[in-house]
């Protein structure tokens, strides 16, 4: 898979379709067109994207994941990383 667009930073030749699948699909919900949308969807199935939507939903940009959460019928409000209080102080500093 030659995508520039999608592959800026790494070399593209270091990129095994199936150990870095999860990466992959990221690269395509976040930059990709209709073509690699479909491509990913034929490779790897709808559901492997999914999975990988869930999981990396929060490294997404705002459009993507207003877009997919609707795409893959999946509540917004199982894209949203909950923090935990335990991990604020009383001021909330971080």
């Amino acid at each position: 898979m030659q995508k520039p667009y999608l592959f800026w930073d790494v070399d593209q030749r270091n990129i095994d379709q199936q150990k870095n699948k999860s990466f992959i699909i990221e690269r395509i919900l976040n930059f990709g067109d209709k073509d690699d949308l479909r491509w990913a969807r034929n490779f790897y199935g709808e559901e492997s994207m999914r999975s990988v939507f869930l999981e990396k939903s929060e490294k997404l940009n705002r459009k993507s994941k207003n877009f997919f959460h609707i795409y893959f019928n999946i509540s917004p409000f199982k894209c949203i990383k909950k923090l935990s209080m335990k991990k604020q102080s009383m001021f909330f500093k971080r």
